[in-house]
């Protein structure tokens, strides 16, 4: 179930829509603004016991394109969109909380979801060449 079934992407303009299918790639879910889910998708695990980055895994399969979408629309944007359709709340709270004291202090650097398994796979030029044609750019 797409948790973002609800939302009219017809509506929304073309960065609100890459922030969009942002939100889904890192929700483990495809978004077909990325191009045909690749066969076996929805079978895959999220990452394997050894390895968070190995092929054949949802991971390996998504970081290249949420990271051609950052890269693309940049790291505000993508937060913003996470904090209007994941957490459902307006653009001006995301702007103050964008502005506030607890996000200056907030670690860009890496997370948990970070980890130490090895460098994630690049995006792909053909899909950042397919991204930036959906921006007209």
């Amino acid at each position: 179930m797409d948790r973002y079934s609800h939302i009219d992407e017809n509506a929304l303009d073309r960065i609100d829509r890459l922030g969009l299918a942002y939100c889904r790639l890192i929700s483990w879910q495809w978004d077909e603004i990325v191009g045909p889910k690749p066969e076996g998708f929805d079978e895959m695990p999220k990452s394997d016991d050894k390895h968070s980055r190995a092929p054949g895994t949802k991971h390996y399969c998504l970081s290249p394109a949420y990271k051609g979408i950052e890269s693309i629309i940049g790291e505000a944007n993508t937060s913003r969109c996470w904090w209007k359709f994941e957490l459902g709340r307006t653009e001006q709270e995301w702007l103050r909380w964008d502005c506030s004291a607890e996000n200056y202090f907030y670690d860009r650097g890496g997370g948990a979801c970070c980890g130490d398994g090895g460098a994630d796979p690049e995006p792909h030029p053909s899909l950042l060449r397919r991204l930036l044609r959906l921006l007209k750019l």
